[in-house]
């Protein structure tokens, strides 16, 4: 879930989630701590461990801005980034080393292991609600069954870390606090996923920092994401009794939603594409979480490189024959759809990169994303930004509303944010979370839990609606595909925009006969005032800044939206 490059060699691409994101940071900033070396054990690029030098010297600034650390070598953060090998392959270190170390070095939180899971395991249902509409193309939805089958999933990374040592600095504390999820919780996310609580085995020392994350998520009614790194290989060497005997222990916590098994990874030989998650995905399917919880996998956006789409972010190779970039990505994403048939489909869209605004393929991707989940009769989640990752400029409230409204418009059944917690690797220079390093709120924090009330609001409608397509008005930062375009729908038969820019997603209500809409402003930069008229006079409902007005006898609605914001209008 990184921002991408078409050219790896290019500007610095910045590392997050799961694999690549620590196996990138490892590397450049020289992190061996936070108990967290499991990394994307599928890996195995020569690297060198540091700047060049034995001694790693350099500053966090010549890492930041591409300068060559250290006097023996002609590697800089593009190395790192492209994993090339660095200072001509003498290093002894490869990623094997990182990835394997279950060495601690730091203290975890005393007590055993039975101090943190005691008394919290799960009522596990034997599957979620028998709806036929749960998994019927557009309609379909996936929900965590500690909530209601309505709740939006409003998820984020990352999730407070334990003590954590690195470059940046040593991070003492621990953070997986009762206090801390209460903060988490009151942003309106509902859903965390953990990254630097990771499971390294049964018997890791970490362990119980992923037993207190559990216990703290189920007291603040929050749905945690363990990350395992070394489930997907376990699948697919022992199959379904690897969940049965070494896993059981934090699957069946109340908190418990889904394990991360990967992040962005490639489509491999296009022969037997996703293969590996096409086995494993298989072998989940024979326990007793099947339709219950996520084998969660992220994706790589369009603007991923070439490289990138065919071996997985942070892999190298020989140029691949096949091009899975740009107006090619649905070839990937129907690949992992018809391959693996996960419960949802996730990828990453960062519209707001070095430092500017950057939509090429948005709508295409959103759109692509719509099309081949329905396919597959699965939703599909998007991440949405917060801050920027590569910049010291900041995002305005509309720039993120804009990513969440567009999203909801085209019928994302899930919204996700990239970050909560600011990486522990990222210079606090870029201000890229809800909370700091130390949890304390950033600008972005009140920002956020403005636009998750909208979303949760809406949410409770739009969970149970299909997209039929979206009507334009004005114009568009990136080119809405031609077969999305519709004129009327349901009830509207006109549309008019007086100021400004939307989209209008349409979408048909389940056995209620109502029509519809999200209207969503389609620039951050001003507002826009939308008119609907429709057939005959109807009721009216709309939801707006998470608040509910209703009208009844209504033959038209005038809507004001704000900057990248949107509202929510059922007619019926």
């Amino acid at each position: 879930m990184k921002k991408q490059k078409r050219n790896t060699s290019n500007s610095i691409r910045f590392a997050k989630k799961i694999g690549a994101f620590m196996l990138a940071f490892t590397m450049v900033f020289g992190m061996v701590g936070c108990n967290n070396k499991g990394v994307n054990a599928d890996k195995g690029d020569n690297l060198s461990s540091g700047g060049g030098s034995s001694s790693g010297s350099g500053s966090l600034s010549d890492y930041e801005s591409g300068n060559t650390v250290g006097g023996n070598t002609g590697g800089s953060t593009g190395d790192y980034e492209t994993e090339d090998k660095v200072n001509g392959g003498t290093s002894g270190g490869n990623t094997g080393d990182y990835e394997t170390e279950n060495t601690p070095t730091t203290t975890p939180p005393s007590g055993s292991l039975d101090d943190y899971v005691g008394g919290e395991l799960a009522d596990l249902p034997s599957s979620l609600i028998d709806d036929e509409y749960r998994t019927k193309d557009g309609y379909s939805y996936f929900y965590h069954h500690q909530h209601s089958p309505t709740t939006m999933p409003i998820a984020a990374w990352v999730a407070p870390p334990p003590p954590c040592n690195t470059s940046i600095g040593n991070f003492t504390t621990n953070q997986i606090t009762l206090e801390n999820y209460k903060t988490l919780a009151e942003s309106g996310i509902n859903t965390i996923y953990g990254l630097y609580d990771i499971i390294l085995g049964p018997n890791s020392a970490s362990n119980p920092n992923v037993s207190n994350a559990l216990r703290w998520a189920n007291a603040t009614d929050l749905v945690y994401y363990v990350r395992d790194t070394g489930l997907l290989n376990n699948l697919n060497q022992s199959g379904a009794s690897v969940i049965e005997n070494e896993c059981s222990w934090y699957m069946n916590q109340a908190a418990y939603g889904g394990t991360l098994t990967s992040d962005e990874p490639g489509i491999g030989n296009p022969e037997t594409p996703f293969n590996k998650y096409k086995v494993a995905r298989e072998a989940w399917n024979q326990t007793k979480y099947k339709g219950i919880k996520n084998m969660y996998v992220n994706h790589l956006p369009s603007y991923a490189s070439k490289n990138q789409l065919y071996y997985g972010a942070g892999m190298t190779g020989s140029e691949p024959s096949i091009d899975f970039t740009g107006k090619n990505w649905g070839n990937f994403v129907k690949a992992y759809v018809e391959t693996v048939k996960p419960d949802m489909y996730s990828y990453d869209f960062y519209p707001f990169r070095e430092g500017k605004a950057q939509f090429a393929d948005y709508y295409f991707s959103l759109s692509t994303a719509r099309r081949e989940a329905a396919a597959g009769n699965i939703p599909f989640w998007v991440f949405c930004q917060v801050g920027y990752f590569d910049h010291v400029s900041t995002l305005s409230e509309a720039q993120m509303r804009i990513q969440v409204s567009t999203a909801l418009a085209y019928g994302a059944k899930g919204v996700q944010w990239f970050c909560y917690w600011l990486p522990l690797e990222f210079s606090p220079k870029y201000t890229a979370g809800l909370v700091d390093h130390f949890g304390v709120k950033t600008l972005y924090y009140p920002m956020v839990q403005k636009i998750n009330k909208q979303v949760k609001a809406a949410g409770e409608i739009l969970m149970q609606c299909k997209n039929m397509g979206v009507i334009q008005i004005g114009n568009s930062y990136d080119t809405i595909p031609t077969g999305d375009l519709l004129t009327t729908y349901g009830a509207v038969t006109s549309t008019s925009g007086s100021t400004g820019d939307a989209i209008i997603g349409c979408f048909e209500y389940r056995n209620t006969g109502k029509s519809v809409y999200y209207v969503a402003s389609n620039n951050f930069d001003v507002g826009t005032t939308v008119k609907l008229t429709f057939d005959k006079a109807y009721n009216v409902s709309v939801i707006q800044n998470a608040t509910e007005t209703k009208a009844s006898n209504q033959s038209s609605i005038e809507l004001q939206i704000a900057a990248g914001d949107g509202a929510l209008v059922v007619v019926g």
